[in-house]
This record gives structure tokens, sequence and C-alpha cells, in this order.
């Protein structure tokens, strides 16, 4: 029973080291107990042992997230003082102060659930995906704009409630968008972070860059994406030639973040009929199909990714911190050279196409919520710089985020969206001003 009740709190729950470890441990020690095991005397001590373990272990790492989910952001309000001016001055009669605003929901440390169009089965039908797919999945041509509403899991905080729109191509629409077919455009590749997730279309980076530049933007950005996606879009004449309307691209940006290279091994189970490139012979690159007919999907390191992947959606802080821990060491060394073979690949087919690559390099790693202080955990990821350095000794442009958006601010959380962690209006606007500056001195 005791057994039954671990995976029905798991299952329905949400939980993963808490409750279902100490039921689980209960279990176990209530087993080892019974006459059947009681007859071979080393079994029922072991049996035991492991379910004082468990338990010991699910009430610590229940203390650990219980602390994590009490903590609160420190309230800040700043009064001003009064110089001894001021204070002598006569004291004007008193006016009555308009009631103050309702203060806004804490941001906490919490799991999030969508209740609009995307990511609920009202968005079924949105996009197709199958091994015929190049990309492996993509939004239907013709889609009407979808509604996204993702709030805190428990506190039912809005997190942000946006509209993404798409253009005939099937790309996220950008303002303003290209005019005609042969007015030359800039292409942005990549992953959520460039499709603008949380962002209206008018903030995502592609459709800050065209504000600011004056080039059309195609943002050809998408959930989930990867290096692996980004090249295929470049290496699929037909599907390159169908994404862009034919028009004359002059710069071409992809947003790399840190798991792309993960991403690129076809670990995700969302992505198993990905684009599958492996390195063969003298380090080229070679399409082997879908990630379901090249056999990439098995093995230790995509199983423990798919637990991983449940692990980070878990209600419990503590453990979502050390999957995403776990899952950065994954990446193997096979990945990140593929990775690199696929990036340096994107600039040799934007050359070939007579188009500038640039790479935009997610160097700042925030917190997506804030400690008791009420600041944002920012750090620089030391792997992202090195993956930065690779690349231009390789001859690749990269702009590392690190260096246009301040730690100052990123302890502020002002550039990402809270509680959710993808890039900000502001983080966008910053970096497109720095994209623009660079297509300026460096395109043109």
């Amino acid at each position: 029973m005791l057994l039954l009740l671990a995976v029905a709190s798991s299952a329905f729950l949400n939980l993963a080291f808490t409750l279902p470890l100490i039921l689980l441990g209960l279990s176990l020690a209530l087993f080892s107990r019974t006459r059947l095991l009681r007859r071979c005397a080393w079994i029922a001590d072991g049996g035991l042992l492991a379910g004082i373990t468990a338990v010991m272990l699910g009430l610590a790492m229940s203390v650990v997230n219980l602390q994590r989910l009490l903590q609160k952001p420190a309230a800040t309000t700043n009064q001003p003082t009064a110089s001894r001016a001021e204070s002598s001055a006569p004291t004007p009669a008193p006016t009555p102060a308009p009631a103050p605003a309702p203060a806004p929901p804490k941001v906490i440390d919490e799991g999030s659930r969508h209740l609009g169009d995307y990511g609920t089965p009202a968005s079924e039908g949105a996009w197709v995906s199958g091994p015929e797919q190049s990309l492996g999945y993509r939004y239907r041509t013709g889609l009407k704009p979808l509604r996204s509403h993702l709030v805190g899991q428990d506190s039912g905080r809005v997190i942000y409630d946006v509209l993404y729109s798409f253009d005939a191509q099937g790309n996220r629409v950008s303002t303003p968008s290209p005019a005609a077919e042969q007015t030359p455009a800039a292409l942005f590749l990549g992953c959520s972070f460039m499709f603008g997730e949380g962002l209206n279309d008018q903030d995502t980076l592609p459709s800050q860059f065209a504000q600011i530049s004056g080039l059309p933007a195609i943002n050809a950005g998408m959930h989930g994406y990867g290096s692996h996606q980004a090249y295929r879009l470049l290496d699929d004449e037909t599907l390159y030639r169908q994404r862009t309307n034919q028009q004359p691209i002059r710069l071409v940006v992809y947003r790399v973040i840190g798991n792309h290279a993960i991403r690129a091994s076809g670990r995700y189970p969302w992505d198993r009929f990905g684009p599958c490139y492996q390195i063969v012979g003298s380090g080229s690159l070679q399409y082997q199909g879908s990630f379901q007919t090249c056999g990439r999907r098995w093995g230790f390191h995509n199983a423990a990714s798919n637990i991983l992947q449940t692990l980070q959606n878990s209600r419990e802080p503590f453990t979502r911190d050390l999957a995403d821990t776990w899952e950065r060491a994954l990446n193997t060394e096979r990945d990140r050279r593929r990775q690199l073979a696929l990036v340096a690949g994107m600039q040799k087919k934007a050359s070939q196409r007579g188009a500038a690559f640039v790479v935009v390099n997610e160097t700042l790693s925030p917190a997506k919520t804030p400690d008791a202080s009420g600041r944002y955990a920012c750090a620089v990821d030391s792997s992202a710089v090195e993956v930065g350095q690779e690349l231009r000794r390789m001859g690749i442009r990269v702009l590392d985020t690190h260096q246009v958006l301040s730690l100052e601010k990123c302890g502020e959380g002002a550039w990402i969206i809270p509680g959710d962690g993808h890039p900000s209006a502001p983080a966008n606007r910053q970096l497109a001003r720095a994209l623009a500056d660079l297509q300026r001195r460096h395109v043109n």
C-alpha cells in the first residue's frame, strides 16, 4: 500500500525525492520485517537499512525543499529622509494620500503551468512532426496567433500572457515585417530564446534588431530546437527557400544556449524526428536522416536525459536544480565536437549565400527567481565562454551576452522573465543594439 502511495505521489503530485522517497523507505522497512524475509537475516537487515536510509534521505530532501519554498524575496521600500532644513520648514496642510496600489505577487521558486493556447490541448494541431519533416517538427503554415499564458504552479502568479503570431512561411512574425520578396533581410536561427518565448512579437530579438537596424528580420527560431536544426535549415535548399520566401539574406544570426550540444545528440523525447548529423571521416558532417532512423536515440545518455527531463518539471526546487546540474554533466566530448562542426557549417553555408554570420552566445547564467534578499543570483558561464573562444579561433564572429548585459542589472532580474528564465524584452533590446552596431561595422 505504501509503495502504491509512493508511485501515486510521484505521478500525481509531481514529487520525486521527498514524499515518494519517504514512503518507499517505509515500505522497504516494513517488508524487511515480513516472515518471508526474516528467514534470511542478512537480506532482512539489508532491506531495513535501505528503508531507513531512504526515509532519512527523503526527510533531508524535504527540509531542503521546504526551506527553498519558504524563502521569500525581501520587500525593499525606500523611505525618503528629510534633511534638517526641510524639517524646520513650515509643514503644509496634509493632502489625502492616494490609495496604495496592490503589491504584485512575489516571485517564488515553483513550477509553472500553461493556461492559454500554447502548451495546452487547445494548441493540438498547431505544429506537425514526423520523419518526413526536415526539422523534425515545426509550426504549421497559415497558423492563427496563439495565446501563451503561463502562471505559477502553486501561487497562480501570472508569469506572462502574450500572443505568438506567424507568417505564411511558418516563421514567428517580426515587426516591421519584410516587404517585397527581393528585399534583403536578416535570418535568425535558434530555440525558444530566439523565438521569443514569453514575449509579444515586437519584443523578440529579431523584431528589436529590425526596428533598430532597418534591416527586415526573419525569425525562424522554435521552442526546443538545437544547433542541428539551425544548420539543417541552411543545409536543406528547399527548406531554406521556403522559410526565407526566397529573399536575399544579408546576415544570419544563430543564438546558442548551453544545452544545444545535447539537443543535437537526439536525447530529448520531443525531438525524436530531429535531423541526425554525425561527424565522419576527416571531420565532415553527414546527414543520416531523423534521429529515429539513424539509431541515436538509445543508450545510457539518452535514458538519463529522459529521466532528468522529468525531474526538471518537479514541484521540488532543489530537485529541479539538481537535474539541471546533472544534465550539464552529460555533455560529452563527441557532443561538443559535433556542435562546433555544426556552427562552423552554418558559417560556411551563410558565406556561400553571400551572408555574414554572427553567433549570439548566452554566457550569462541568471537564476529565474530571486533569493531572500530580492537579488537574482547571476554568474558568467565559463563553459559557454570557452565555446565562444573556440568559435573565435575558427574565425567565427561571436557576441557574448555577458559583454553586453551588465551583471549588476542581471542581479536585479532585468535580463529575464522572472519565474520563467527566458530573455526579457530589455535584454533583447540591448543585444539588438550590439548586433546592429556589429552589422554596421562588419557587414555593410
